[in-house]
C-alpha cells in the first residue's frame, strides 16, 4: 500500500524540524534558549504526527515483521528523547558538557535509525 501524501508531508516536516534544531545549536543566536524551547515543542509535535501516520500505514500494510521493527525503533527513539529532555531542560544545557553531548548523540542516533528504516520501507513500496 503506498503511503499517503499526509505521511510524506509529515516526514518532510519532521526532517525540517530536526534540521532547524541542529542549526540552532550550531549558530546559537542570542535568543537560542527561547528558540530551542519552542523548537523542542515543534519537534515533539512533528515526531508525534509523523510516527502516528507511519504507524497507521505500516499497521495496515500486512507485514507484521516490518510493523514490529518500526514500533521497536520508534519506541526506543521516543523513550530516549523523553529521558534526554527530562535530564537536560533548556535552561541547564551546556553545549560543552560531554554528558549532554553524548545524550544528544544517542537521541539523534535513535531517530536516525527510525528515519532510515522508514525511508527503506518507503522505497520498497
Amino acid at each position: 500500500m503506498p503511503p499517503s501524501a499526509a505521511l510524506l508531508e509529515a516526514l518532510s516536516r519532521l526532517e525540517a524540524a530536526r534540521t532547524y534544531m541542529v542549526n540552532l545549536r550550531k549558530n546559537r543566536p542570542d535568543s537560542w534558549k527561547r528558540d530551542y524551547a519552542t523548537g523542542r515543542l515543534e519537534l515533539q509535535q512533528c515526531i508525534a504526527t509523523a510516527l502516528s501516520l507511519v504507524d497507521g500505514w505500516l499497521r495496515n500494510a500486512g507485514d507484521p515483521a516490518t510493523y514490529a521493527r518500526f514500533t521497536e525503533l520508534a519506541g526506543k527513539a521516543q523513550s530516549g528523547l523523553s529521558m534526554h529532555q527530562a535530564r537536560w531542560p533548556v535552561l541547564i544545557i551546556d553545549h560543552d558538557n560531554a554528558e549532554y553531548n553524548a545524550s544528544l548523540a544517542a537521541v539523534n542516533a535513535g531517530f536516525d535509525a527510525v528515519m532510515d528504516f522508514v525511508r527503506t520501507t518507503l522505497k520498497r513500496n
